[in-house]
């Protein structure tokens, strides 16, 4: 509900410059699960920061063309757990990822997002509230949109009409997760989607962001 809101704000909407975002998110310590399992999950990039990566898309409603990504390093080696990442959008936006794994959910939020656009600023504090311009608005509970997403799927399913998450919004953030890997291992190294993947997925991105 807090993205729906942010997402028909005016001066986001219909802007004419690019906007910057930034995601913080403090995902907790680490974990033996099917996620973190390389074969199963992917890790933490591919497993969680697919939807951290989509939902800055969703927002800035353009796709992702570049990304620099820095690891938080121990004893030399690199750690895919703990990272900060610049992206930069087709329409001259940016975003920045932080991902840490190196606090504890219960401190203070597990996500923040925050976006500046022509003079506008906006906040949204783990999905319980959300600021524009100074002005706050309060959600009953933390609410991230699982159910909600499976249940517009089935809706979807149900009326036979397309459904609101594609397969390509899926292959588009684990195409920005894939160059993230990337230029992590590579110390840093910018990796540019490639102009035929960006181009395509424009089209999905718009129609998404166009329909909410």
């Amino acid at each position: 509900p807090a993205v729906q809101r942010l997402r028909r704000v005016a001066w986001l909407r219909e802007r004419a410059h690019p906007i910057e975002v930034h995601y913080r998110v403090n995902f907790g310590p680490r974990v033996n699960n099917p996620m973190s399992d390389p074969s199963i999950g992917g890790g933490r990039i591919h497993g969680a920061a697919c939807h951290y990566v989509d939902l800055m898309s969703f927002l800035v409603g353009a796709p992702v063309v570049c990304v620099v990504a820095l690891p938080i390093q121990a004893s030399g080696k690199v750690d895919e757990n703990t990272f900060a990442a610049a992206l930069t959008f087709q329409d001259g936006s940016l975003g920045s990822l932080v991902f840490t794994s190196e606090g504890h959910r219960a401190f203070d939020q597990k996500e923040e997002i925050i976006i500046s656009c022509g003079g506008h600023n906006a906040r949204i504090s783990d999905y319980a509230e959300l600021r524009i311009d100074g002005r706050r608005r309060h959600f009953f509970r933390h609410r991230y949109g699982a159910l909600a997403a499976l249940q517009a799927f089935l809706n979807a399913k149900r009326a036979d009409v397309p459904v609101p998450v594609t397969l390509a919004d899926g292959i588009a953030a684990t195409r920005i997760t894939l160059a993230m890997q990337a230029s992590l291992r590579e110390g840093g190294k910018p990796v540019r989607l490639s102009a035929s993947s960006v181009s395509t997925e424009s089209a999905h991105v718009m129609s998404r962001t166009t329909s909410s």
